[in-house]
């Protein structure tokens, strides 16, 4: 792997540019789209520890929203505005730190300029993925602390996962990911038994707010409509849904297939353990809803870079 060259100050402008225009684009889309009266109920549901599983568990971006919403409103703007603007703040602020996060994270596998290519291809892919929801301000938060766990890991800073799980864990189920991606990355070059006892300990950390979540929170039920053979079924009889998923990753989907023996040991496992993630948007999400293939970029893009720069060598 490479040593990640330090990111200089127009890397650090060109996102932080992009992270604001995508925040204004999710905004007129969807927080104060047509459904925002829709949003603004499900809002009050879960500030107040009550509604539908799972969303109804996914508590910490709507807090961070309530608590910065009750700071806006002191401009005078009505409450439920003054929340939708605190959800752009935090959209904004996950974002941009995605950004800073994953080209440090590409900086890992390959030289400049490659990371800055990655990093534009994932931020170009966020304007698609904002079609076909309404409410699902999880996502981003959840995105952003995967890549800080494989920074932090590639980097050795391994105490750090453990808060970073805990905050996951309260944020989105999908945090467990976080555990298999330490693994990943430390196949082959960790003794067994250390990383073994390591994913255990991460693990109860995310298992601990998993349970108490679902202790405290009194939910009505599961949303309508989430129910397992349904999405099954739905995702592959909706041939628009399977389309619109398919051309997200175009050809990405095949290239760790066709590039399985060039890839680096720690890339191929990272492609594995993110294979029972994709399983389980096909039974449980709406694969319509491409926000929730953004987190396969962990490994698709780093292979995407990989053969691009083979392909440059060759080509010289």
């Amino acid at each position: 792997m490479c040593t990640p060259h330090r990111i200089s100050w127009i890397h650090v402008a060109l996102y932080l540019g992009l992270a604001l225009l995508l925040a204004q684009l999710h905004g007129e889309r969807v927080n104060f789209g047509p459904k925002k009266g829709k949003r603004a109920e499900r809002h009050e549901l879960i500030v107040q520890g009550q509604g539908e599983a799972p969303w109804a568990y996914r508590a910490v971006v709507p807090w961070a929203a309530e608590l910065t919403g009750r700071v806006v409103q002191l401009t005078g703007l009505p409450q439920q505005r003054s929340v939708e603007w605190g959800y752009l703040f935090w959209r904004f602020v996950f974002t941009f730190g995605l950004f800073l996060l994953f080209h440090r994270f590409l900086g890992h596998w390959v030289p400049p300029p490659w990371p800055l290519l990655g990093t534009l291809l994932l931020a170009g892919l966020h304007g698609p993925s904002y079609a076909h929801y309404w409410f699902q301000p999880a996502s981003s938060l959840d995105l952003l602390l995967w890549v800080a766990a494989a920074v932090l890991t590639i980097e050795r800073r391994w105490l750090w996962l453990f808060p970073l799980v805990v905050v996951g864990a309260l944020n989105r189920e999908t945090a467990v990911f976080i555990v298999l991606i330490h693994g990943a990355l430390l196949w082959g070059r960790e003794p067994l038994r250390a990383v073994s006892l390591r994913m255990a300990g991460l693990a109860a950390c995310w298992a601990l707010p998993f349970l108490g979540l679902r202790l405290v929170v009194d939910v009505a039920g599961w949303a309508h409509g989430s129910d397992p053979v349904g999405m099954f079924m739905a995702n592959f009889s909706h041939g628009d849904w399977l389309l619109y998923a398919l051309c997200f990753w175009g050809v990405l989907w095949v290239l760790p297939v066709l590039r399985w023996r060039t890839l680096p040991p720690r890339l191929r496992a990272l492609v594995v353990v993110l294979l029972p993630y994709l399983a389980l948007q096909l039974v449980f999400g709406r694969i319509r809803e491409v926000r929730l293939l953004l987190p396969l970029a962990l490994a698709l893009i780093p292979v995407l870079l990989l053969t691009l720069r083979d392909l440059s060598k060759e080509s010289e």
